[in-house]
């Protein structure tokens, strides 16, 4: 069963909460006991935090600072919550309508940055970032749902930030209900449809040959841990596993609909399976754990 608890306080920016002791990380605990839970018990979260009144405005050095801050916040995560697998970091909304320097350009837009970079340097496996192995430092991190988009100029697809439509008075905080809507259905669409999400949060893990379109090719979670199931609507001609770098593991030919694939003789860690038929080719990043 899926259980969400929402950890969100007002006024806990991250140079409050990269200190474990800070009450921020007592709240959360307590909202997971109102609800009959533990800190075991949490295996995933939605990670999106800004810097109350930053000043280095230089982009060559802000970005990872604030990187830095995330990483910190969360080892305390990981820490305190330590059965937590996955992670999905955001950035903040857009933020040149500011009236305060609580949060206003370019840190709104340069918080997307941390994000990426702090993913990277988990891909180029810096050790304080090691998610597998006997000390996990962090959960596995991943972009959660984009949510900057410059102003009144709509991105690809169709993101626009108005104000004050958007935004309470501040010209930060998103209004309640049309810039909340406004995250909550990018939080929803990416939550139903990303790759790593399905299974968990939709609980989606089987599927039929007669729920597919014409070619289409899914991979997907299988009965037992580290297998996962690949099916088509045409015959499977190849399907390849490679890992992170690029090296190509595993190959089969299975000449017919579906198959298993069984990765438990592998390490823990991010693989990509390569699904191919004559009409159709899919790659799908997997992980097992």
């Amino acid at each position: 069963m899926l259980i969400l608890v929402d950890g969100a306080q007002g006024g806990q920016d991250i140079n409050t909460i990269i200190d474990p002791q800070a009450n921020f990380w007592n709240v959360i605990i307590q909202r997971l006991t109102s609800f009959g839970l533990t800190r075991k018990q949490v295996q995933v979260i939605w990670f999106k935090e800004a810097e109350g009144n930053p000043s280095d405005t230089a982009f060559a050095t802000y970005p990872d600072s604030l990187k830095n801050k995330y990483k910190k916040a969360l080892q305390i995560e990981k820490n305190k919550f330590p059965n937590t697998k996955l992670a999905y970091l955001s950035s903040r909304i857009y933020a040149g309508y500011a009236s305060t320097q609580l949060n206003p350009e370019p840190f709104a837009y340069y918080s997307g940055w941390s994000v990426k970079r702090l993913i990277e340097d988990q891909l180029n496996g810096d050790s304080t970032l090691a998610y597998t192995g006997a000390n996990p430092r962090v959960p596995w991190l991943a972009w959660g749902p984009y949510l900057w988009a410059d102003g009144t100029t709509p991105r690809s697809d169709g993101l626009t930030w108005i104000c004050p439509d958007d935004y309470n008075s501040d010209g930060t905080h998103p209004s309640n209900p049309t810039g909340r809507q406004k995250v909550a259905n990018l939080l929803f669409n990416f939550f139903t449809t990303d790759s790593t999400t399905v299974p968990w949060f939709l609980n989606q893990t089987t599927t039929g040959i007669s729920d597919f379109n014409h070619g289409q090719i899914k991979i997907l979670p299988g009965p037992a841990n580290k297998v996962f199931l690949v099916l088509s609507d045409a015959i499977l001609e190849q399907v390849s596993v490679y890992n992170m770098t690029g090296q190509n593991i595993l190959n089969v030919a299975p000449a017919k609909n579906e198959i298993s694939i069984d990765l438990n003789n592998f390490l823990n860690g991010i693989y990509f399976i390569k699904a191919t038929t004559n009409r159709n080719s899919v790659t799908q990043k997997v992980i097992i754990q």
